[in-house]
């Protein structure tokens, strides 16, 4: 069973993937000045995708991101034989694809209502998911999320 504790390590890969890596990105991103309408297109498409590109393609070549080296921990197919399919990776993703696709379509359709508003109700959306993929990880021995259970992969702590 220890080499399915990985929940805390998770986070904190997590937490590293986000700081240095998705953080500068759209940090960059956000001060591409064009046009306005512009800017706030291509910030938001920015935003979305290369995250998704990162943790797809580091996923499937790799079976871990930066972060997840740092912490030693590894994804693999669910029968731990082998390391995961391109279709897995982004079966992984589907969930934060899906929830970014959301945002996208909040701040189109209401970009003329309070910010405050979208964000709030966007950022509810996500904590309860984000509850429910913890609760799903905590109820089963290998320590599964929602999207592993989708993409059929399980996360291990390397030896």
């Amino acid at each position: 069973m220890g080499k399915y504790q990985t929940v805390f390590r998770r986070v904190i890969a997590l937490l590293i993937d986000g700081i240095f890596i998705i953080a500068p990105f759209s940090l960059i991103s956000q001060y591409i000045t064009i046009d306005n309408n512009v800017t706030n297109t291509v910030f938001l498409v920015s935003k979305t995708f290369v995250p998704f590109i990162y943790f797809i393609v580091m996923n499937y070549l790799f079976g871990q991101t930066l972060g997840k080296m740092v912490v030693n921990i590894k994804i693999v197919d669910i029968s731990e034989t082998r390391n995961i399919s391109i279709k897995q990776a982004f079966l992984r993703e589907s969930i934060w694809i899906g929830l970014s696709f959301i945002e996208f379509v909040f701040i189109k359709t209401f970009s003329n209502s309070s910010w405050v508003d979208v964000i709030s109700l966007y950022d509810t959306l996500v904590f309860i998911i984000i509850i429910i993929i913890i609760i799903a990880m905590l109820k089963n021995e290998k320590r599964c999320a929602i999207h592993d259970f989708i993409a059929e992969t399980v996360v291990v702590i390397l030896e």
